[in-house]
């Protein structure tokens, strides 16, 4: 896993490894805990990290590959998956506004909802 905007400190104590080997090694404490998604996750993240204004309102296919791609260091998904991931989530409309919409709804997805989900399959 990594954290782009917070950086994981191994200190030998409280992280003696990194999460990916806790989670691998099962070396940590089985705990109840809750996960999901708030709706608009990342409405703020565009215009905050990646400088993309969405005052209109509205997104095309090209400029939506365009900011998966420029995304990588966040979501590390490869420049040949993005025109992929793209089309999955905004091929079945050409509504520019609804393809914002959906794009947000990637890139929530990507930061929040594949890493709950690869986090809770090591829990087990």
């Amino acid at each position: 896993m990594r954290f782009p905007f917070l950086p994981t400190v191994l200190d030998g104590v409280l992280l003696p490894k990194t999460p990916e080997e806790i989670l691998a090694e099962k070396n940590f404490h089985p705990v109840p805990y809750i996960m999901g998604i708030n709706k608009q996750e990342c409405g703020w993240i565009l215009p905050m990290f990646m400088g993309y204004s969405f005052s209109e309102g509205k997104l095309d296919q090209k400029t939506a590959t365009s900011l998966m791609w420029k995304s990588y260091p966040i979501l590390n998904i490869h420049e040949e998956l993005t025109p992929v991931a793209t089309d999955k989530y905004l091929g079945g409309t050409d509504d520019p506004a609804k393809k914002k919409n959906l794009f947000l709804d990637l890139i929530a997805d990507g930061m929040f909802g594949v890493p709950s989900v690869n986090v809770a399959h090591r829990h087990r």
